[in-house]
């Protein structure tokens, strides 16, 4: 099925001034899920998955594609593909998206699904390594040197409550369809619904727990997923802005992306309200020679659950859940950095 889209654009709060961070409407017409996942292959977005009620439990295997030069979207109808939410993926090889973990409907899984987008074939992986009477939802995921990938979260049984999470590596490849857990000698505090960072240099947790906002995972370095030019538009808008004199306050379910000595963090829920509102609060946080974070704007867009990419030099983010309403929406933005 293919949707062909008209590219809206929307004036957010202050979107006159050409010194403030908005954000642009670039399709209304995709896929209305939270908690799903997404990565970019190429010039296509990938989103897989997720809940289509904020609440429901039974998430679905919806797989679709936005072709981000010509703004169309496909639904990709490929046996095989699992339903999961609260998951996470990474691009492997330049075409192959590995899924990781989630919720199935019955419990959290450490099962690993992988979508090559060159044959358009699911294939569900072997593993080995992570405890069979544990699984992941609500975790992090990040890539790092040599195509290993660093996972770290929400983990255990169906109510589980820790005060640390262990960290896994996860180690394989796709073409040989086996991976494998390796535990991290070190634990880290328990997070859920947290992000997982790279400046470029160092890896971070934030968020996913009320205090101990931002947390470095020692001696793994990752992938950066900001471009320099979108990290440098970032660095020059904060010279213009005064340091926060302390953290932002806790969070979840916000989303994020980092890179050449930059992060970029939007919305989420605080843990200081009741109905858990979205929020529509930007930060940018920056590492120097000490951990700074800049408060860089509040937008109209307020959301959790949604994920955000890196596309060329444009920080994008899709679906979520908005408003006071919790509306699961479909829609697609663009960052505009003055």
């Amino acid at each position: 099925m293919q949707l062909s889209i008209k590219t809206h654009t929307i004036k957010m709060a202050k979107a006159s001034s050409s010194s403030t961070i908005d954000w642009t409407l670039i399709s209304a017409h995709g896929p209305a899920v939270v908690f799903h996942t997404a990565c970019i292959v190429g010039d296509k977005l990938y989103v897989h998955g997720g809940l289509v009620v904020e609440n429901d439990n039974m998430p679905v295997n919806g797989f679709y594609c936005l072709d981000l030069r010509r703004n169309i979207w496909n639904e990709i109808q490929s046996p095989g593909s699992p339903s999961l939410s609260h998951h996470t993926s990474i691009v492997l090889h330049e075409h192959y998206m590995l899924l990781i973990g989630g919720w199935n409907g019955k419990s959290r899984s450490a099962n690993l699904h992988c979508f090559d987008t060159a044959t358009m074939q699911w294939t569900e992986m072997k593993h080995s390594g992570y405890p069979k009477e544990a699984g992941l939802s609500s975790h992090s995921s990040i890539l790092c040197e040599n195509n290993k990938i660093l996972v770290v979260g929400r983990e255990g049984h169906l109510h589980s409550q820790r005060k640390h999470n262990s960290a896994y590596i996860i180690s394989g490849d796709p073409v040989t369809g086996y991976f494998s857990y390796s535990l991290l000698t070190y634990e880290v505090a328990s997070r859920s619904g947290h992000t997982c960072n790279s400046d470029g240099r160092w890896t971070y947790l934030i968020g996913g727990r009320k205090d101990n906002f931002i947390e470095t995972v020692a001696h793994v370095k990752s992938y950066p997923q900001l471009t320099s030019s979108v990290a440098k538009k970032l660095k020059d808008f904060c010279e213009k802005l005064v340091p926060m004199s302390k953290y932002p306050s806790g969070r979840k379910h916000h989303a994020g992306v980092g890179g050449h000595g930059v992060i970029f963090i939007h919305g989420g829920e605080t843990f200081e309200s009741a109905i858990n509102l979205p929020s529509g609060e930007m930060y940018v946080f920056i590492a120097g020679k000490s951990l700074n974070f800049y408060k860089v704007g509040i937008g109209l867009v307020s959301l959790k659950g949604h994920i955000c990419c890196c596309y060329n030099d444009k920080i994008i983010i899709h679906g979520g859940v908005s408003g006071k309403r919790h509306i699961v929406k479909g829609d697609t933005y663009e960052l505009i950095i003055p």
